[in-house]
């Protein structure tokens, strides 16, 4: 009667070891989930849809402005920038990580060393009064190989790899994106600077021409040709371009510093 049950019962246990093995498993890969989105317009040639690729690089598209300044500038921001410099390093780190995570796909492999040298005093105590003490030196050498291997069975080794590989892409993204917005922060700063110093030069040789104006309407005055009001006009009309001077100057100052 006994020998029915042992048969029914190993089934069971088949089945518990296999449930208890993929309990352990590190979980299945991941599949990203299906989202209802609205109707969108399908683009059609010459379109087409865009394809974001954030670790890629961009190179140096400032250059097509053809500015040696900007050039230079570029150039020093890239060297010197310190947030550049910490997405860099986050990179090299990510990318470490990744070949720890790498490595225990691989045999370990390790080699042990051992030396020891030790002497004898032929002054320690006589055990045996027959015979004489004297001096011994003995040497003792030893190396050992040893070669270690995991078996991913439950995951753990792959799961940490595409973590690791992750964490490496997501690295190399910030540092493209770190650089992208660095540069172009500093063109559009430097642009703006540009076009202020144009500005600038319109305005003062406008304030040259307003002047001599002012000079005009004060003769003419003078002469009794023209009543005063024609000098407080060029007047009021001079200060308000100083003004409009000094708040460009301010703003061209702000940009001159953010570079």
């Amino acid at each position: 009667m006994s020998l029915p049950r042992r048969h029914s019962i190993a089934p069971a246990l088949a089945l518990a070891c296999a449930l208890l093995l993929a309990a352990c498993a590190s979980g299945p890969d991941y599949v990203r989930p299906q989202v209802d989105m609205p109707a969108a317009w399908t683009p059609e040639a010459p379109w087409r849809a865009m394809q974001p690729q954030d670790a890629a690089p961009r190179g140096p598209w400032w250059e097509r402005f053809n500015d040696a300044q900007l050039n230079a500038l570029q150039q020093q921001a890239l060297a010197g920038n310190q947030t550049l410099t910490i997405a860099t390093a986050r990179l090299a780190q990510a990318r470490a990580q990744l070949d720890v995570a790498g490595a225990a796909q691989a045999p370990q492999v390790g080699i042990n060393t051992r030396a020891a040298r030790a002497r004898i005093s032929a002054n320690r105590p006589l055990t045996n009064y027959n015979s004489p003490n004297f001096a011994t030196v003995q040497n003792d050498f030893a190396l050992g190989l040893n070669v270690s291997y995991e078996l991913d069975f439950f995951g753990r080794v792959r799961r940490s790899v595409e973590a690791a590989t992750a964490s490496a892409q997501q690295s190399a993204a910030d540092l493209e994106n770190t650089r992208l917005l660095l540069t172009a922060e500093l063109a559009s700063n430097y642009f703006n600077l540009r076009e202020l110093d144009i500005e600038l030069d319109v305005v003062r040789r406008a304030i040259e021409l307003q002047r001599k104006a002012l000079e005009l309407a004060t003769a003419r005055h003078d002469l009794g040709a023209t009543s005063g009001l024609d000098v407080a006009q060029q007047q009021a009309l001079l200060d308000n371009t100083l003004t409009q001077v000094d708040l460009l100057g301010r703003q061209r100052a702000q940009y001159e510093h953010a570079i």
